[in-house]
């Protein structure tokens, strides 16, 4: 890397966790967002992945068996409303 690619970068600062000691340590609105994306993220994937299987079942294109694709749309269903 040049030097002068590692110049341009010098004002980026890397994150730090915060000190575990901290009187009233709460989470940040910024942390409670983040982990609010990624839970409806990972449950929207989950519940996608369900249905692309559900119809691969119904369409007699999966070569999983019915209780196997009941799981996979059910399972993702559940979490997915869980986490609502």
């Amino acid at each position: 890397m040049s030097k002068h690619a590692v110049r341009s970068r010098s004002w980026i600062v890397p994150m730090r966790p915060r000190s575990r000691d901290e009187v009233h340590r709460a989470a940040t609105p910024f942390e409670l967002f983040f982990d609010l994306v990624f839970v409806v993220a990972v449950a929207q994937a989950a519940v996608g992945v369900g249905l692309a299987v559900a119809v691969d079942q119904a369409t007699h294109h999966a070569e999983i068996g019915s209780s196997e694709a009941g799981a996979a749309v059910t399972i993702p269903v559940a979490i997915y409303l869980i986490c609502l």
